[in-house]
């Protein structure tokens, strides 16, 4: 499991490395058949999420599941929600 508390440099440090990341992974399944490209979408958005989650000092261990990252990020946006629950938009 991450610590649960980093000074907030480190993490502004480690979030850009992550964010670093999924931009690489994101570069890379260009050149890819899509089963592949489709992972490392995947891989990206983790990476993303994990950033997310570290510069708000969520410890999460980097082996936790897709969803389990997107359930601990929801509470932290509002934004995030929108797209969790998109039938919320819609309702009038």
């Amino acid at each position: 499991m991450e610590p649960v508390s980093l000074p907030l440099n480190e993490r502004l440090d480690l979030t850009r490395m992550l964010l670093q990341k999924a931009a690489r992974l994101l570069q890379q399944r260009r050149s890819q058949h899509w089963g592949e490209a489709a992972e490392q979408t995947l891989q990206a958005l983790k990476a993303a999420l994990r950033a997310f989650l570290i510069f708000h000092d969520v410890p999460l261990s980097k082996k936790a599941p897709l969803r389990r990252y997107w359930q601990c990020a929801v509470p932290l946006a509002s934004s995030l929600e929108l797209f969790a629950n998109p039938r919320r938009i819609w309702k009038s």
